[in-house]
């Protein structure tokens, strides 16, 4: 029943091992879950590269908080914060990434860095679940058409309830808000 409320964790960039942490002690305390136990029932929930790191620690039977410092030091060590600090401010779009998951990524790693702020000034100065979502939209707004010579452009879908200059205010303004918001926060 614990497990199901837990997140896993993966050891993603953009992840982060703190909050993992905390989310899970707090649901571990409230299910009553003795903590000689919580690392038995944590390890199940760490996926791809930190499942790949619990098998390599697995063989020393750690206790709860030698298990914390060490996934601690592994996935959030001093480190690493430049490294996430330069992808935070440096890397670009991909080509093959959309719009929706590059802010993710870029705001997931906002909120791991932190950067010493409360939770309501990182909310308040990086985007809203809104925006997100908004950017997902402007993603699936945008239908691929095969020109004459193969080429393939972009272009937006025909709305059969919006006339097209109204469909041109509201995308103009979507790309407003997420412009002045990127300016803000990069």
């Amino acid at each position: 029943m614990a497990c199901a409320s837990i997140p896993e964790f993966a050891g993603k960039r953009e992840e982060d091992p703190v909050r993992f942490l905390f989310q899970a002690q707090v649901i571990l305390q409230e299910t009553g879950i003795h903590v000689a136990r919580w690392v038995t029932v944590l390890v199940h929930l760490l996926k791809a590269q930190a499942g790949t790191w619990w098998g390599t620690m697995r063989a020393l039977d750690l206790p709860w908080q030698e298990f914390k410092f060490e996934l601690l030091e592994k996935f959030n060590g001093d480190e690493l914060q430049p490294s996430l600090q330069s992808e935070l401010l440096s890397t670009a779009q991909t080509k093959t990434e959309t719009l929706g998951e590059y802010v993710l990524h870029k705001y997931q790693l906002y909120r791991r860095l932190n950067f010493g702020l409360t939770e309501e000034a990182v909310n308040s100065c990086t985007y809203t679940a809104t925006e997100i979502v908004l950017a997902y939209v402007l993603d699936g707004s945008k239908t691929v058409i095969s020109d004459k010579a193969g080429v393939n452009t972009s272009v937006p879908p025909k709305l059969k309830w919006l006339d097209k200059r109204k469909a041109e205010s509201a995308e103009s303004e979507a790309t407003t808000i997420l412009g002045s918001r990127m300016q803000s926060v990069w």
